[in-house]
């Protein structure tokens, strides 16, 4: 019995890498998850907003304004492929008031040839 003893807390430290691995597994997996759609399109809008206040401070330089410009519209085509996902008439408004965001980006940026694609507002499901 008494070399049971002896032995049993080398094996309780043997294990103890194997429980931590698992633990790491865990946690990794808890990061690959996807997230919360209604959460993403909060970001992107955010990300939109900072845009247009970049699009506005950018005085008469093209490129600054063009990289502005072309972040609108990335955030409104991800806003509005979140509102397709969604279906909810509250998105679907999401979406509309990005297209108008990009639509209104395009105008500003005419004069700079670097006008945007903007999303297609057909494609959001509802």
């Amino acid at each position: 019995m008494s070399r049971m003893i002896r032995y049993l807390p080398i094996l309780g430290l043997l294990a103890l890498p194997w429980v931590t691995s698992c633990g790491a597994a865990t946690t990794a997996q808890r990061h690959d998850a996807r997230p919360d759609p209604h959460h993403e399109m909060d970001e992107q809008e955010a990300r939109l907003h900072e845009a247009r206040q970049a699009l506005e401070e950018a005085g008469p330089v093209c490129e600054q304004r063009c990289h502005a410009g072309a972040s609108i519209c990335d955030a409104a085509r991800r806003i509005c492929e979140l509102a397709s996902e969604l279906g909810d008439d509250r998105s679907h408004a999401r979406c509309e008031s990005a297209l108008a965001s990009c639509t209104d980006a395009n105008e500003e940026l005419s004069a700079c040839h670097c006008v945007q694609d903007a999303p297609d507002a057909g494609r959001v499901k509802r």
